[in-house]
């Protein structure tokens, strides 16, 4: 019996200095110089509602406000956005990018229109509170009956490490054809291994980690990137059908402190938020 209780206590002593370690290390990354960043579908500045042109004038503003208030509570350093317009006639014939970086006071944007015609201009943006450096676009090749997609991609200062060049991406891929999809993933992967830099990429990928042709599961591993608790169903971003579609990735030597789906209805699409660190 002594003996039991003996090897009973061992075994208490390890898993405590076990989780005391954890909790030093997530304490450790904490009080390292981190960037947080967010990426959402806009939703053309819908908010809830079925389609933009169904919103009644002035209510864009106050859709948008809602992000606003998200980014001024989250502070992400950077925000990545999808079908986020310029000026549309169906959504109060305003630049919705620029709205949303002088309303919640940041520095710098960059818009890409994937679909730019008179009065129709929308696609993907970034936003940040730091200046963005060679910035770069893709726009994957046409296909019959699809929304054009694509993606943008700049270099960032790592905060506090004046020598580390990061860089940030807000991709937006096909919705309903698995293998169009597919075939937008890899024309990321070889335009992204490239650049040889970290990355951290973000966006409506429109599919699970177990998704058709698992594209998420090929660009994470050929580009070295990092998905958060990939299984995890906690982490629904489109409510109405129960799925992840948004995600963060990143690369060495960044890891994951906190990542947030947030709970907020500013779109159909649910926020997510990650803070990450430099892993020493």
């Amino acid at each position: 019996m002594n003996r039991l209780r003996y090897f009973a206590a061992m075994l208490g002593s390890v898993l405590m200095l076990n989780g005391n370690a954890a909790t030093a290390e997530r304490r450790a990354l904490t009080q390292a110089t981190t960037l947080t960043v967010m990426t959402l579908n806009a939703a053309h500045g819908r908010g809830t509602s079925i389609h933009q042109s169904f919103v009644p004038d002035g209510r864009h503003r106050e859709n948008l406000d809602q992000i606003v208030t998200l980014m001024q509570r989250e502070k992400p350093a950077i925000v990545a956005l999808q079908e986020v317009d310029g000026v549309c006639n169906w959504s109060g014939d305003f630049d919705h990018v620029n709205y949303l970086r002088d309303a919640a006071d940041y520095s710098d944007a960059v818009r890409v229109d994937l679909v730019s015609r008179p009065g129709r201009q929308h696609g993907i943006a970034l936003i940040g509170a730091m200046p963005f450096e060679d910035v770069d676009e893709v726009r994957f090749r046409k296909a019959t009956v699809a929304t054009p997609k694509g993606f943008v991609v700049s270099t960032v200062n790592w905060p506090g490490e004046k020598q580390l060049e990061v860089d940030v991406v807000s991709v937006h891929l096909e919705a309903f054809r698995p293998g169009l999809r597919r075939r937008q993933v890899e024309a990321m992967i070889d335009y992204l291994e490239k650049r040889e830099r970290p990355m951290i990429v973000m966006g409506d990928m429109n599919t699970g980690w177990e998704g058709r042709h698992r594209v998420l599961q090929k660009l994470t591993t050929e580009l070295g990137l990092q998905a958060f608790e990939p299984g995890n169903s906690r982490h629904v971003s489109l409510p109405s059908l129960g799925r992840r579609l948004d995600w963060i990735l990143i690369s060495e030597p960044l890891q994951f402190v906190r990542y947030d789906t947030l709970s907020e209805s500013v779109s159909d699409h649910r926020a997510v938020v990650a803070e990450i660190a430099l892993a020493h």
